[in-house]
This record gives C-alpha cells, sequence and structure tokens, in this order.
C-alpha cells in the first residue's frame, strides 16, 4: 500500500519541478515586443497585459464596451 501512495505521488512531485508556463509578453522576442510597441510598458502594465491575454486565451474576455 504505501509503495501505491508514492507511486501515485511521483508524478505530482514531478510537475512540481517543472518549469512554469511562459507568459505572452515573455513569448515574444525583443524585436517582437518591439514592433508591437510593447518594449517600455511598465511592470504594472505588462502585468495588465499578461492578465488580458491569459483572460482571452481561457475564454473570459471582457466584452467590448
Amino acid at each position: 500500500m504505501r509503495r501505491l501512495v508514492i507511486l501515485l505521488l511521483l508524478p505530482v512531485i514531478a510537475l512540481q519541478g517543472a518549469e512554469p508556463a511562459v507568459g505572452f509578453l515573455q513569448s515574444l522576442s525583443p524585436e517582437q515586443r518591439t514592433r508591437l510597441g510593447l518594449s517600455s510598458l511598465s511592470p504594472a502594465q505588462a502585468a495588465e497585459l499578461e492578465a488580458a491575454v491569459e483572460a482571452y486565451a481561457r475564454g473570459r474576455g471582457a466584452p467590448v464596451a
């Protein structure tokens, strides 16, 4: 029984050490960020953009007013 529990927990433990998902801005090259006008965003603006892209990707984008 103890071995079964350990075997079932191994994938969970392995996933905890995995690299976190890369955000939208980090997925762009420096050239792409410059071309898109995103290279001069403040940290707060970058966080807002990341949150908006994540919400859109999950289908929870804000409706256009």
